[in-house]
C-alpha cells in the first residue's frame, strides 16, 4: 500500500473519530420537552436544551439547532460555567436557518377577543401576570 493511500486512510479514519463525539440537539415550536431532543424528535424548549448539553459539557462537542418559529422564555436565560463547553469540547446555539428564531421574554396570550363597542375588543387576561407592553 503507498505511503499516499495510507496517509489518506489515516485522515478518513481521524475524521470519522473525530465525528463520532459530537452530540446534536434539535429544537422545535412543535416538538416536546419529553422528547429525545433527536432531529425527528425535538425538544421544544430553550432550557430544556441547555440541560441536556449540561450532561455532555466539556466531554463532548455538542450543537443545539433551533428551528424556524418564536420560543417563549418564561424566564430570564442564565449562563454558567456548565454551559460553555471547553476549547475542545464547545457547546454551540444556533438556527437552522439564520434569522428564522425568535427567542422572546413575552408571554403568548391565549386570549377569548369579544366586541366591546365601536369596533373596539376586550379580553380578560390571566391574574397575576405584569403587562406593560402589548405588541
Amino acid at each position: 500500500m503507498s505511503k499516499h493511500i495510507k496517509n489518506m486512510l489515516c485522515f478518513l479514519f481521524g475524521l470519522i473519530l473525530s465525528n463520532s463525539y459530537a452530540i446534536d440537539i434539535y429544537v422545535s415550536p412543535n416538538g416536546s420537552d419529553s422528547n429525545s431532543g433527536n432531529v425527528n424528535n425535538p425538544l421544544a424548549t430553550f432550557f430544556a436544551a441547555q440541560q441536556k448539553a449540561r450532561v455532555y459539557a466539556g466531554k463532548e462537542a455538542v450543537t443545539i439547532y433551533f428551528a424556524d418559529g418564536v420560543y417563549y422564555l418564561p424566564k430570564t436565560i442564565v449562563f454558567n460555567s456548565r454551559d460553555s463547553g471547553s476549547e475542545k469540547y464547545p457547546i454551540v446555539y444556533r438556527a437552522q436557518n439564520e434569522g428564522g428564531v425568535v427567542l422572546s421574554g413575552g408571554l403568548k396570550l391565549e386570549l377569548q377577543w369579544k366586541p366591546y363597542r365601536d369596533g373596539i375588543f376586550k379580553a380578560k387576561t390571566p391574574k397575576g401576570i405584569l403587562i406593560d407592553q402589548v405588541f
